[in-house]
């Protein structure tokens, strides 16, 4: 996780709530997936110097470590709790 100072966090928390806040106001729920993906790559084409590999490489791995890190704080706690819920494959009892 990109531990970055509270100022920033203050700077980029309020705007993505206001741009977040706009798109669910103004586009249908199930179009809402295809909004982010272009607004993801919108930002990453925006910081992107197209002229540097290390530039191009530096985006992918801050893309893959914003991957992860959204799959360990929410997407494991959630297969957690489901297999608690549901049971476990038997093979890794």
């Amino acid at each position: 996780m990109p531990y970055v100072k509270q100022n920033y966090r203050k700077l980029v928390d309020d705007t993505i709530d206001d741009l977040c806040m706009t798109i669910l106001e103004n586009v249908p729920i199930e179009k809402v997936d295809g909004v982010a993906n272009y607004i993801i790559t919108r930002i990453v084409i925006t910081l992107l110097n197209k002229n540097s590999y290390s530039s191009m490489s530096d985006i992918i791995k801050t893309l893959e470590c914003s991957k992860l890190e959204i799959y360990r704080r929410l997407i494991v706690p959630y297969e957690k709790k489901a297999a608690e819920k549901n049971g476990d494959l038997e093979e890794f009892l």
